[in-house]
């Protein structure tokens, strides 16, 4: 039998009718004061998810590609200036258009802009990479290496992101991932 929680009434007010049906439908996490079903908008929010991440992969793949091509004719550094030029113009384009204000660019930890660096070794290595390997052989090496790195990141909340525990036993799925990108390396 499962004890009931008390649900903070702020909590209810703010999640609506939605969050009372949902506190019954299974027992809560042990850290959390309602219970964690799926109603409609976490099942859009999952579904756009779901197809931003799908679509920036097939953006990635692209990307590598044209990275790739790009270096052969302009040779590896002369692609990285113009192609990190045009994302940081396509950036600034965006961020004019979507926001009215600068934000205080100093308030983040300076070494979370390490990522435009990292962005930029990425870009490298990709080019690189496809190039020697193929497509298919990069990309796998890639999501390997990437969901490793996440499932890291994830359990242990590196970078001031959430901790969200990875269970021994989903270890099968990492397994299973690395069986297969043998397979498709192996082909």
């Amino acid at each position: 039998m499962v004890e009931a929680v008390p649900v903070d009434p702020l909590q209810v007010v703010a999640l609506g009718r939605e969050a009372t049906r949902r506190a019954e439908c299974e027992p809560p996490a042990k850290d959390m004061r309602i219970s964690m079903c799926p109603g409609p908008a976490e099942r859009h929010t999952t579904r756009m998810g779901t197809i931003t991440a799908a679509l920036s992969g097939v953006f990635m793949a692209l990307q590598g590609a044209m990275n790739a091509q790009l270096s052969r004719t302009l040779g590896l550094y002369w692609m990285l200036v113009a192609v990190q030029l045009l994302a940081t113009g396509s950036a600034l384009v965006l961020a004019l258009w979507r926001t009215p204000h600068l934000p205080p660019l100093l308030a983040p930890p300076a070494y979370l802009y390490l990522a435009g660096p990292l962005g930029v070794a990425i870009t490298a290595l990709v080019a690189l990479s496809v190039r020697r390997l193929g497509m298919v052989r990069t990309t796998t090496f890639i999501v390997v290496a990437q969901v490793l790195a996440a499932v890291l990141i994830d359990h242990l909340g590196i970078l001031g992101l959430a901790s969200r525990p990875f269970p021994a036993w989903r270890l099968v799925g990492v397994a299973l991932l690395a069986f297969g990108a043998q397979i498709l390396l192996r082909a």
